[in-house]
């Protein structure tokens, strides 16, 4: 008796290599984003009156930027890595509740 069914092995087998392959690029985008955005802000604030004002405000575009690209990065291959735990969590459980109902040896 198999545990699991061809067709389920291969969908969770699927779902696991993405979650573990995952990323975070998306999240890395939505960083940037968020960054170019709150210096656009900053900037529009502080105003641009010279030179040193105009490096001011594109050393605070790149640094915000910088900054929400590592920010969302973390933050998507961190919850890649969670949702991976919590998937294979998921199915170690129903292997192990199958083998318990159909007295299979795997838990001998």
């Amino acid at each position: 008796m198999t545990l699991l069914e061809d067709r389920e092995l291969q969908d969770v087998t699927q779902r696991l290599k993405e979650l573990r392959n995952a990323c975070g690029c998306g999240e890395a985008a939505a960083g940037m984003l968020t960054g170019l955005g709150l210096a656009v802000f900053i900037v529009s604030r502080h105003g641009i009156l010279g030179m040193s004002d105009a490096l001011f405000a594109a050393g605070t575009a790149i640094a915000l930027a910088l900054t929400g690209v590592v920010i969302g990065k973390l933050i998507g291959v961190g919850v890649a890595r969670l949702r991976w735990v919590i998937q294979r969590r998921r199915v170690v459980e129903r292997i192990l509740e199958r083998a318990k109902r159909s007295g299979h040896g795997i838990l001998r």
